[in-house]
């Protein structure tokens, strides 16, 4: 093995990558390596026994080899760099009668967006949310949505994501955009686990939080039952059976510009159901709102 090879070897070893994309990279390091050879070895000779191409002087062929790696090696981080920039870590269901969930990336950027109905696949072809940050892409959600939303409407926004103040940003954002005309915007969160067991049952994450609040308080609802109800009715379930929502932010009714902001302390004076009066207990990590009505 020689310096180059030595050099490669070791460099490929402190790499953060898969077995298989290492490899792959290597042999195209030793197939760029064996084409130049070939040309060198090829080169046309003049008259005579002396060879007219003088042979490549080792230190040139160690910067085409060096410059070989450093491009395939450039590639490869530009590849890893879009996984990272690409990988969620934020979900945000947004549940009227339109069904829908946003991935979020660390830039505050949608990477992705769910329709989990058919109304909800013609908002979004509307929206058009991809690549927008989550307040630009909460706001065309709700301009899409602006025939469902108004009084008396139920919009149901659940969060996975385990940086506190993001989720905080996203809730402003979500009351902010959603409550207009008297609709009531509630909010709510979930674990990474539930929000897998919402997906895997064709549910919004909210939507699914309430499901297994109803389910654990002994209500019968059945996971399909939950699924097709509105949620202005599968909010009333709740609220006649004494159900604690646990919402992490309050319903908001659009009064003025439609914000409801979040503060620490119970629900004072907001209506609609699963609305808390003050008087319940709320769950661990329970960040009350006013609305702004």
């Amino acid at each position: 093995m020689n310096d180059i090879d030595e050099c490669m070897r070791e460099a490929f070893s402190n790499m953060h990558a898969s077995d298989e994309l290492k490899k792959a990279t290597m042999l195209r390091v030793e197939r760029e390596r064996g084409l130049a050879s070939n040309r060198r070895d090829c080169a046309p000779c003049g008259q005579g026994s002396a060879p007219s191409a003088r042979r490549v002087p080792r230190k040139r062929r160690m910067r085409v080899f060096a410059a070989v790696a450093a491009c395939l090696i450039a590639v490869f981080v530009g590849a890893g760099g879009y996984a990272y920039a690409m990988k969620p870590i934020a979900y945000v269901g947004v549940d009227i009668n339109p069904s829908i969930e946003l991935s979020i990336n660390r830039f505050d950027r949608v990477v992705d967006a769910r329709a989990l109905n058919e109304d909800a696949q013609a908002v979004l072809d509307a929206a058009n949310v991809q690549g927008k940050p989550y307040a630009e892409a909460a706001a065309a959600l709700a301009a899409a949505c602006e025939s469902y939303l108004g009084e008396g409407v139920v919009v149901e926004v659940g969060v996975s994501c385990s940086d506190e103040g993001r989720c905080e940003e996203i809730e402003q954002e979500s009351l902010r955009c959603f409550g207009q005309g008297g609709t009531q915007v509630h909010c709510g969160r979930v674990d990474e686990a539930r929000r897998q067991a919402a997906e895997r049952a064709g549910m919004s994450i909210g939507r699914y939080r309430l499901y297994c609040l109803l389910e654990e308080a002994g209500v019968e609802v059945s996971e399909q039952e939950a699924a097709a109800l509105p949620m202005r009715e599968l909010r009333a379930l709740a609220a006649e059976n004494g159900v604690e929502t646990q919402d992490s932010a309050c319903c908001g009714h659009g009064a003025g510009d439609g914000f409801s902001a979040l503060s620490e302390g119970a629900c004072e004076g907001a209506e609609g159901h699963g609305a808390h009066d003050g008087r319940g207990t709320h769950g661990e990590g329970y960040r009350g709102g006013r609305s702004s009505s």
